[in-house]
């Protein structure tokens, strides 16, 4: 959202942007689960009743071709705990997505190229968003990938910074014309 409205209030200061699992603005495709606990904030709770690296949450059936990398993300979600937790910020941050502004008309006004790179199966926001940001946004490239929701699987990383970098590219090469 805030690489968005870089973009387009100072089109100046940016060369690309990569718009990662967003949408433009509070009326754009939002799913049924995350309108049902997007009002209320995640309950307290101590460190030790968070996922620790010892104790793993449900992974996914062996054959899912994209899997998340659970002990990886327990393990950040544990520092993350230990540097602050806030249950509140989750709610905080829903009610700034629902209070942002729409940007889909003012995307068509952004020149630099974009990635726009979403999951298929997004149980927060929906991939249709990101269909329309790249069909407003005139340099996209769009990647909408099945069986990923909101999080990126480790398995995408390397194509994610592959495209990444080939965006910033783009934006260098055409800051030089």
């Amino acid at each position: 959202m805030m690489a968005q409205m870089l973009a387009i209030h100072h089109p100046e200061r940016v060369r690309s942007i990569g718009l990662l699992s967003t949408i433009p603005g509070r009326t754009a495709a939002t799913c049924s689960t995350a309108r049902a606990t997007s009002s209320a904030s995640p309950r307290s709770a101590s460190r030790v009743s968070r996922p620790s690296p010892g104790r793993r949450p449900p992974s996914p059936p062996p054959a899912a071709p994209l899997r998340p990398q659970v002990e990886w993300h327990t393990q950040k979600a544990g520092e993350a705990y230990d540097r602050g937790y806030a249950p509140e910020g989750f709610a905080r941050q829903w009610a700034a997505l629902r209070r942002a502004p729409e940007r889909l008309e003012q995307l068509r006004s952004v020149t630099v190229p974009a990635l726009i790179f979403h999951g298929r199966d997004d149980e927060l926001l929906h991939w249709r968003a990101a269909v329309d940001m790249a069909d407003a946004l005139r340099h996209a490239e769009l990647q909408v990938h099945p069986e990923v929701g909101h999080l990126i699987p480790h398995e995408l990383w390397p194509e994610l910074v592959s495209a990444l970098a080939r965006t910033a590219q783009r934006g260098e090469e055409a800051r030089g014309r």
